[in-house]
């Protein structure tokens, strides 16, 4: 009966460093996508701004800027 406790409490612990493992694997994941998102919000702002000046310059260019 003690051999039995004593292996049921080594797969909970097995389990629970799994598990803790599991998380810190998810942590690094999760930190991943913010740095990726992070990074393509940026580029849409200088691609926004792009098209807007680029936009200005085709008004001009067709002479009918305000």
């Amino acid at each position: 009966l003690r051999s039995a406790r004593r292996n049921t409490k080594e797969t909970r612990m097995k389990t629970r460093e799994e598990l803790l493992q599991e998380i810190g694997e998810l942590k690094k994941l999760c930190d991943s996508w913010e740095k990726q998102v992070k990074r393509l919000l940026t580029r849409n702002g200088q691609l926004l701004e792009d098209i807007s000046r680029l936009s200005a310059q085709l008004r001009l260019w067709k002479g009918t800027a305000p």
